[in-house]
C-alpha cells in the first residue's frame, strides 16, 4: 500500500467517525481483525504474562481450558506459591475463598492484555465511544481513537477505560488505560509484535514510552478442534 492510499483510507474512515461513526460496527471490525470469528474453534489457551517495571518482576504461567471452563495457574517467580492451582471459572462466584478470588483477579487480568481486541466486541456492557483521527500518545503517527468505558459496578476494577488508537485495518497500534475512568492516563504502552497464533492475532509485546515498563507474553499456544 502506498502513503497516498493509506493517507486517502484514513481520511475516508476520519469522516464517518467524526460524525459519530457507528461503535457496534467499529467494535465488530476490531474482534473480527483479531480473530473472533475463529474463537469458536479455540479448546485451549497456554501462555506466560511477564512483567518488568523497575525492579518488581511478574511471570505468570496459565492453561485456559476453554470449552471445559478451568484454568491452572502457576507462578512462575514466587517460591511455595508455584505450586500449579486449577480451579472452575464456574466455582467463581459473588464471594469466593480468597485464594480463589486473588488468582482469578490475576486471571482476568492477564488475559485481558492477551485478548482485550476481543474483549471490545465482547463486552457490551461497555460503553464504546468512536472519536476522528488523533496523535498516538506515544512517538509518531496517528490512529482513530476508541474509547472503551467499562460500567462503574461489577468486576475486579469497576469503571476502567480504555482510550485504544487503532488503524485503517483495526489493527490497535496503542492504549491507555485511565483507573476508574479518570481523565488523566494511568499507563500507555505500545502493541507491537504482533503476530497470528491459530485463528487468532495477538500482541505479544507492550512497552510504555519511556521503556521503563514492558509486558510481554511468551510460550503461546492455541489449540483449536481438531489439533
Amino acid at each position: 500500500m502506498t502513503i497516498i492510499m493509506a493517507v486517502s483510507i484514513l481520511a475516508a474512515l476520519a469522516i464517518p467517525a467524526a460524525a459519530g461513526a457507528d461503535a457496534d460496527e467499529v467494535r465488530g471490525r476490531i474482534g473480527r481483525a483479531y480473530g473472533i470469528d475463529g474463537w469458536g474453534r479455540v479448546e485451549e489457551l497456554r501462555y506466560t504474562f511477564n512483567v518488568r517495571a523497575g525492579e518488581r518482576e511478574v511471570r505468570r504461567s496459565w492453561i485456559w481450558r476453554v470449552k471445559d471452563r478451568t484454568v491452572t495457574f502457576r507462578d512462575e517467580i514466587g517460591g511455595a506459591d508455584g505450586e500449579p492451582f486449577t480451579y472452575s471459572l464456574d466455582d467463581v462466584g459473588e464471594n469466593p475463598p480468597e485464594e480463589l478470588k486473588n488468582i482469578d483477579h490475576r486471571f482476568i487480568n492477564d488475559q485481558y492484555w492477551l485478548l482485550f481486541a476481543l474483549h471490545v466486541a465482547w463486552d457490551t456492557d461497555a460503553t464504546v465511544i468512536v472519536a476522528d483521527e488523533q496523535t498516538l500518545p506515544i512517538g509518531e503517527g496517528t490512529g482513530m481513537k476508541v474509547t472503551v468505558q467499562y460500567p462503574q459496578e461489577g468486576g475486579y476494577t469497576p469503571g476502567d477505560a480504555y482510550d485504544i488508537y487503532v488503524d485503517p485495518d483495526m489493527r490497535v497500534l496503542q492504549w491507555v488505560f485511565r483507573k476508574g475512568g479518570q481523565s488523566e492516563p494511568s499507563l500507555a504502552t505500545t502493541w507491537d509484535d504482533q503476530r497470528r497464533i491459530g485463528p487468532l492475532l495477538i500482541a505479544t509485546r507492550f512497552r510504555s514510552g519511556d521503556g521503563s515498563v514492558e509486558f510481554w507474553f511468551s510460550g503461546v499456544e492455541v489449540k483449536t478442534a481438531g489439533d
